[in-house]
């Protein structure tokens, strides 16, 4: 599943008790290979026992992404956090596998209580420099006029085009007005979105400005992000 560069790199991610990074690409492997068995055995007499293989398989590499997610966002200076979000984005992406096999996956989602799982492989993919599984990621989500608010559908566009390259695209994404009839905790999340939304328009237009970010006239990302 993993080539020897990227097996390198995955083996000097953050040490965590009891985990063996240098076994850490042989065991995301298995994990994909056990997902896709569980898969295949619940279409046959014998799904109730793969449904709780499925579940303790996912558990486990839940548990791995948040670990690893953790690092990346609570220790931006570490010296191994590519790696430690490269960790992130392929247990997230087992985790999706397992979602679909599941029957969990409708629209893709980032509200108050969670991030999808394709969400998060895509942001922490780009974070590893791994472009190309990033846009990977991203052709995976599934946005939805019904499901999806019209502040989380321009988010999750923005994240989207961001990953797949369209930067002008998502830097002249228009941003949409809150209802400010919902409900205070609704209208709080909703409010979060909008600034996360600025945050990815205005980081696609730095990455499109060929002088120096810091007098390109384009407020930084962070301003957004940390506000």
């Amino acid at each position: 599943m993993f080539d020897p560069i990227t097996s390198a790199l995955i083996a000097s991610s953050p040490p965590l008790a009891g985990l063996d990074l240098d076994a850490l690409p042989k065991k995301l492997t298995e994990a994909f290979t056990d997902i896709v068995a569980a898969r295949i055995r619940l279409r046959g007499a014998q799904g109730e026992a793969a449904s709780a293989e499925l579940a303790t398989a996912l558990a486990e590499v839940r548990r791995l992404a948040a670990a690893h997610e953790a690092f990346v966002a609570l220790l931006p200076e570490r010296e191994n956090r590519r790696a430690a979000a490269f960790v992130a984005a392929s247990a997230h992406q087992v985790c999706l596998l397992g979602e679909e096999s599941e029957g969990e996956r409708l629209a893709s989602y980032v509200d108050g209580s969670g991030v999808a799982s394709e969400i998060s492989a895509t942001l922490l993919f780009l974070v590893a420099e791994a472009h190309a599984d990033a846009a990977e990621s991203a052709k995976r989500m599934r946005i939805d006029r019904e499901e999806n608010s019209p502040v989380e559908r321009a988010l999750l566009l923005a994240i989207k085009l961001l990953a797949l390259g369209r930067l002008r695209d998502a830097s002249r994404l228009p941003v949409p007005t809150l209802d400010m009839e919902l409900e205070s905790p609704e209208l709080a999340v909703q409010s979060l979105l909008l600034e996360l939304l600025k945050g990815v328009r205005n980081t696609a237009a730095r990455l499109l400005l060929r002088i120096d970010a810091d007098t390109g006239g384009v407020q930084p990302a962070s301003d957004f992000f940390t506000a």
